[in-house]
């Protein structure tokens, strides 16, 4: 009786929260990246907004058959036949039930007005432009990077990584920060509005934390217009400017050898 007594002590003093609040993580993830990650192609946060959500969402805390349910029978949400488990389901309900439930938050930053994005500005060929785009974790729980940083989208050759802190499978703690480096240097060739993305992976809410990379680069040595009718040496208007000339000093000379011709 008194080892029954004592182990039923340790039992109950076990902590439980954890994994309740891990069911509850998962599902606060399956709400807002179902998407993403079941290849829904949208997520309960598109129709039922943040919880409290709408159109009776509460209903479901702690009630994965009732989400089941609704799955089944709303035209709406046929897009998840299929694609949760019973364990999803569970962690959506758990989620619903505690939507204060502690998680990562990953902030992105670029210290300029937008933290969409990194505006370099005009830059000319062959010189550079410095920027730098920072992952801040202001969450509770840590979240990991799932790649390096790289650049994609329609000139990533206009750009170049610089230093980085943050670098593939690093784990971002609570309140920990990491920075990219990065520069713009339009190349040879390279003329008006340029564009990249700078991304890195992460296994948080979105999977991907992204900034755009605006330029606007300046040819060196933009070549001044010609006057009209061609550049001077040429063989077009230029030369004919050239011959007019000549043309009239013969004029002038014949004239003034006209008049001391004398009469």
């Amino acid at each position: 009786m008194r080892l029954f007594t004592l182990c039923t002590a340790v039992v109950a003093l076990l902590p439980a929260a954890p994994v309740a609040a891990q069911d509850a993580l998962s599902g606060m993830r399956l709400y807002f990246d179902a998407g993403r990650i079941r290849g829904a192609g949208q997520s309960c946060v598109g129709c039922h907004f943040a919880l409290p959500g709408t159109f009776g969402i509460s209903a479901a805390a702690n009630d994965p058959g009732r989400i089941e349910r609704a799955v089944a029978r709303i035209p709406q949400m046929a897009i998840f036949r299929d694609r949760l488990s019973a364990t999803d389901y569970a962690d959506l309900a758990a989620y619903i039930g505690r939507p204060d439930v502690p998680s990562p938050s990953l902030i992105i930053s670029t210290g300029a007005g937008a933290n969409d994005r990194i505006d370099f500005g005009t830059v000319a060929v062959g010189g550079t432009a410095s920027g730098q785009m920072r992952l801040t974790n202001a969450g509770v729980l840590p979240l990991r990077l799932s790649s390096a940083p790289r650049l994609a989208g329609e000139h990533p050759l206009d750009f170049v990584l610089g230093a980085s802190t943050c670098s593939n499978g690093l784990e971002l703690a609570p309140q920990a920060v990491c920075t990219i480096d990065v520069r713009f240097a339009p190349p040879p060739g390279a003329d008006g509005a340029r564009r990249a993305a700078l991304q890195v992976e992460h296994d948080w809410i979105g999977g991907l934390a992204a900034v755009a990379l605006l330029g606007q680069a300046q040819p060196q040595g933009n070549p001044v217009a010609p006057p009209l009718g061609g550049a001077a040496g040429s063989s077009g208007g230029g030369g004919a400017v050239s011959g007019l000339a000549v043309a009239a000093a013969v004029v002038l000379g014949w004239a003034r050898r006209r008049r001391r011709v004398p009469h």
